[in-house]
């Protein structure tokens, strides 16, 4: 496994490097960034990594800046947010920009663990108020037909896009559902691109909000078989 973590408080870095090291083993690399020049240079070298966990508020950038710019530059890298805010807004927006979750440094070890490994299998972590807050959002949208075609109707998905949202809403990774349907992850990864923008949204657990409640899969859909 290959982590950056990248926040401007040494302490904080050699308290998850140890969290990290002690569940994932010691072969586990770490690289470190203590501000935005240092993670961008990571970056740019064309290392790939497992999961960059980053602070919001890194010198030399701001707020949700660098952030936006690691999801629109490097969209292949996955992204977790690591903050002392709790702020319900602040963890809607993230997740918007494209952030694979967002972890707040008050949860407990063991938590911080469970939310990091959901992530990594290609889920989306956010605590409850967070979730609470985006499942309004979402609703809020519906009421005001945000998501709803030209016409007002519903938008459709094809068979295949249907079948690999309810994949998703099982929580399964890309991987899962390719070997589930007998198709590529590239090919996933295509379907999940177009149910994200038929649904007018940007990340997996948006889709699935939407989704259930615009009807477009039954609760029995979502029984693993």
């Amino acid at each position: 496994m290959k982590f950056i973590i990248a926040d401007d408080h040494a302490i904080v870095r050699e308290g998850v490097i140890y969290s990290l090291k002690n569940h994932f083993g010691d072969e586990t690399e770490v690289l470190e960034a203590e501000d935005s020049a240092s993670l961008i240079a990571l970056l740019e070298n064309n290392n790939t990594f497992d999961l960059i966990l980053l602070d919001l508020m890194m010198p030399g950038s701001k707020g949700l800046s660098l952030l936006k710019r690691i999801c629109n530059d490097w969209p292949e890298q996955t992204v977790a947010v690591l903050s002392a805010s709790e702020n319900s807004k602040d963890m809607r927006k993230s997740i918007d920009y494209g952030a694979a979750g967002f972890i707040p440094k008050s949860l407990a070890r063991e938590v911080m663990i469970s939310a990091i490994r959901l992530v990594l299998v290609g889920g989306v972590y956010v605590p409850t108020k967070g979730f609470m807050s985006t499942a309004a959002d979402v609703a809020d949208r519906i009421e005001k037909n945000v998501l709803l075609e030209a016409d007002g109707s519903i938008p459709l998905l094809t068979d295949r896009q249907r079948q690999v949202l309810i994949g998703i809403a099982r929580g399964k990774t890309n991987r899962d559902i390719g070997n589930e349907l007998e198709l590529s992850e590239y090919t996933i990864k295509i379907h999940v691109t177009a149910i994200f923008k038929k649904l007018k949204v940007s990340n997996r657990m948006q889709s699935v909000l939407i989704a259930k409640e615009l009807g477009l899969f039954e609760a029995d859909d979502l029984i693993n078989d």
